[in-house]
């Protein structure tokens, strides 16, 4: 059985939205409820870019780059664009999150109507 991972969910709602494929609330509502308590394993790799990219930083400036050749430097490195990337999803997740919460009250307003 595959492991369900933020990245697993994230595919698969993007393949459902490829597709075209119609899917119920409920199920959104479900995959993003999944996705807020995975959450914490992106934060912690993005924690880690973070960390790596600083470090990067610190070495350029500790061997005489002003800061801003520094900058430009990381900036144009693997390990930034990761950690870009990462931040990117990580927001993506809270918004699918902030979404399904709608879609749960509007779900929860037809019930009682």
């Amino acid at each position: 059985m595959e492991k369900i991972t933020c990245d697993f969910i994230l595919s698969e709602m993007q393949t459902w939205v490829e597709n075209k494929q119609v899917f119920s609330p409920s199920i959104f509502v479900d995959a993003c409820s999944k996705l807020s308590i995975l959450v914490g394993d992106e934060t912690d790799k993005l924690f880690d870019l973070q960390q790596k990219v600083a470090e990067m930083k610190k070495n350029k400036i500790e061997n005489s780059y002003p800061v801003s050749k520094a900058n430009v430097y990381v900036q144009a490195t693997d390990e930034y664009k990761e950690m870009k990337k990462q931040e990117a999803k990580i927001n993506r997740i809270f918004e699918m999150i902030k979404i399904s919460k709608l879609r749960a009250r509007l779900l929860m307003d037809e019930i009682k109507n």
